[in-house]
């Protein structure tokens, strides 16, 4: 069967933290949402979903909330 498991992670840097947790757990998929960013904090920060993207070292679901 499948193991799933949900955490909610606080702290002030979420990026590093769900990475962090990924490979201390040795995760084989990670689910997560995702939004759109707009105007000029599209352009001058990285999304949590950008990140995740290049840094977790399993699969990665990005649910998009419908609009």
């Amino acid at each position: 069967g499948i193991r799933a498991r949900l955490e909610l992670l606080e702290s002030a840097d979420p990026k590093s933290a769900i990475v962090s947790f990924v490979r201390e757990n040795s995760a084989d998929v990670v689910v997560t949402g995702t939004i759109q960013k707009k105007g000029i904090l599209a352009l001058v920060s990285e999304s949590i979903s950008d990140y995740l993207i290049k840094h977790v070292p399993c699969t990665l679901v990005l649910v998009k909330r419908p609009d």
